[in-house]
């Protein structure tokens, strides 16, 4: 019974993650009323959308993980591409055709959509885990 609760509660935060705080019709990914990000290009064989579902899904992994703190949201380099990582999970790489449809530096926008992150995520995962 135990599981079964548990089951329900993270398809309802999921549920909530996918649809209530993030426009599934949008390239952005938005928490709290505040773009995060903002795929403009495909990538990886990805269309802006599905890069924006993506990142959607890795956010519900990286909040149903352990607590999540402003230190744990980390930007590093993945095979030679920045990377955004919160509690483990790879949330968001930018790519040079992200740097380029934003007319700046790959490493200027991992540093914003870093940022980002930083500022909203960690209250976001506070909240829903109080309403669950």
């Amino acid at each position: 019974m135990r599981k079964a609760v548990t089951l329900l509660i993270t398809a309802v935060l999921c549920f909530t993650i996918l649809l209530k705080c993030c426009d599934a019709s949008s390239n952005d990914i938005r928490l709290k009323d505040l773009v995060i990000l903002r795929y403009r290009v495909s990538a990886a064989g990805m269309t802006p959308l599905q890069r924006a579902v993506e990142t959607r899904k890795r956010m519900v992994t990286a909040i149903n993980g352990a607590p999540l703190r402003s230190h744990r949201i980390t930007l590093s380099a993945r095979n030679g591409m920045p990377v955004i990582v919160a509690n483990g999970v790879v949330l968001a790489t930018v790519t040079p055709a992200d740097a380029g449809a934003n007319a700046t530096t790959q490493m200027d926008v991992a540093r914003i959509w870093h940022r980002n992150f930083q500022m909203r995520l960690p209250g976001y995962q506070a909240w829903s885990r109080y309403n669950r």
